[in-house]
Order: C-alpha cells, then sequence, then structure tokens
C-alpha cells in the first residue's frame, strides 16, 4: 500500500513538471553583461486633405501645396546595446551604437555610428549621460540626448504577476506637430497574455488613441487603434519580437481652412539577446 501511495505522489509530481506555466512576472528591463542586438522597420503613409472655399484652395495651391498632400516614410533602424558588470546591487554601465538607419528621407544628421553612453537599472527605465560621434557638433549632441531619452523613458512597463487571460495597460502620452500646431494624444495599449511556451510569453497588442487640440478655438475630431503581437522572453526578462500595424484619423477645422488626415503605419521590431 505505501509503495502504490509513493507511486501515484510521484505520478502527481511528473505530471506537475509537464504541465506548461500558466503565470509570469512580467518585468522588462535590461540586464548587465548582455548585448542587445535590435532591428526595427517602420513604414507609415500620410494622406492630407485640405477643405475651404475655391479661393482659399488656389491660393495653397499656388503657395506650392498639394492637394491632397501624400506622405510616405520607411525606415530601418539597427542598434546594438552593450551592459557591463553590475556596479552596485542594481545598476550597471551600457553603451549603444547606432549601427545602421536606413530611411527614404533626406537629414542633415548623420546617425550612423553614433554611441549613446548610460547606465541601467532593475526596477527603473535606463538613463543616457553623453553622446559620442565624429559627424556631430555640440549643439547636436545637446538635442538629442534628451529626444534620445524622453522616447526611452515612455517605454516602461509596468511590473505585474499575469495569468494566461491576463492583461496590463500602458498609457503613454505624445505630442505631434501637424499643421503648424501641436496635437496631444494618449496612446492606450493593452497587452493580453495568451500564452507561455518554451520560456516565452505570447501577448496579444491592442492600441487605442485619444486626441485633441493645444489651440482650443479649432475644433477638432480624431480617432485611432492599432493591433499587434508582443514575445517576452521570461529568462532574459526582455521583449524579442513586437509587431503593431496601426491607423488614426484626424478632422481639423483651422478657421477657413479644414484638414482630413488619415495615417496608417506598421512597426516591427525583433531583438537577439546573448551574453557578452
Amino acid at each position: 500500500m505505501r509503495k502504490i501511495i509513493l507511486l501515484l505522489a510521484l505520478l502527481a509530481q511528473i505530471t506537475c513538471y509537464g504541465q506548461a506555466p500558466n503565470e509570469i512576472l512580467f518585468r522588462v528591463h535590461y540586464n548587465p553583461e548582455k548585448t542587445y542586438n535590435r532591428v526595427a522597420v517602420q513604414d507609415s503613409k500620410i494622406i492630407m486633405r485640405y477643405k475651404g472655399s475655391n479661393e482659399i484652395l488656389k491660393v495653397l495651391k499656388e503657395q506650392g501645396l498639394e492637394n491632397p498632400t501624400i506622405k510616405e516614410k520607411t525606415s530601418s533602424t539597427e542598434t546594438i546595446l552593450k551592459t557591463g558588470k553590475l556596479i552596485d546591487s542594481s545598476s550597471f554601465p551600457l553603451v549603444m551604437e547606432m549601427v545602421k538607419i536606413e530611411t527614404n528621407e533626406k537629414s542633415s544628421i548623420d546617425l550612423n555610428g553614433m554611441l549613446i553612453y548610460g547606465r541601467g537599472y532593475f526596477t527603473r527605465p535606463i538613463t543616457f549621460d553623453s553622446i559620442h560621434s565624429a559627424s556631430l557638433t555640440e549643439k547636436d549632441k545637446d538635442f538629442l540626448l534628451p529626444v534620445l531619452q524622453k522616447l526611452f523613458s515612455q517605454l516602461n512597463f509596468p511590473e505585474k504577476t499575469l495569468k494566461i487571460g491576463d492583461t496590463m495597460m500602458v498609457e503613454s502620452p505624445i505630442s505631434i506637430p501637424v499643421a503648424s500646431m501641436n496635437i496631444e494624444m494618449n496612446i492606450t495599449t493593452v497587452y493580453k497574455l495568451i500564452s507561455i511556451k518554451n520560456g516565452k510569453a505570447n501577448f496579444d497588442v491592442s492600441q487605442f488613441y485619444t486626441m485633441k487640440s493645444v489651440i482650443k478655438k479649432y475644433p477638432m475630431e480624431g480617432t485611432g487603434s492599432g493591433k499587434g503581437s508582443l514575445v517576452y522572453d521570461i529568462n532574459e526578462n526582455y521583449y524579442i519580437s513586437l509587431n503593431v500595424d496601426s491607423e488614426m484619423k484626424l478632422n481639423l477645422q483651422m478657421e477657413s481652412v479644414g484638414l482630413e488626415l488619415t495615417s496608417k503605419s506598421r512597426l516591427s521590431q525583433k531583438s537577439q539577446i546573448a551574453k557578452n
């Protein structure tokens, strides 16, 4: 009888080990002594249509403005971020290299080969303190450093224990220039854990955009949404794949001219992580 009980206990233990986990601690951060090779590809198409009287549209045409104005942008960015040894209990040095940037838009600033130095942490976003580049002026560096810092500060995920079917939400406020003014936009991103397999957690991604004009006298209506997926490496505490397709529509009335804007974009981001 005792042997039967032991056998049943052993079988139960084996069964537990054979089952896939249904819970993770989602915690995104860089780790010390690692190399993160990331490639991000983004495509976007923006169509702007101007509305108004024939006289107004004629003036816009004489000023060289096409109606509709169509802008298509493609970009590919490869970066390598290397982290050093742990300095204290929670921080470590890092350097990020802009290996290759390709885009169909002209730029007066060459960022290829640029090195950004900073520090990584387990519990908060990384910080940058200096830029090294032979092609950039000190003015360029002073401009880029806070821009990069703000960008990486927005890539901050909450730490949360999730079971399959659970969701978490991230709010991302941004400001975008449209027709000589700024539009304040808030992107709400919902991540839903759908499966855990082979050390990877797979998420569905849904985005919802809300927006408003900073100039109250100009009426505005805008909506937007996005769908995609994210793959999180549990052992590395970092996501290795992110894909999002998004759409946005905006209607803005500026005195005698109306603007109708539609935008479609696709983001694909892949990361490979290795020990230094």
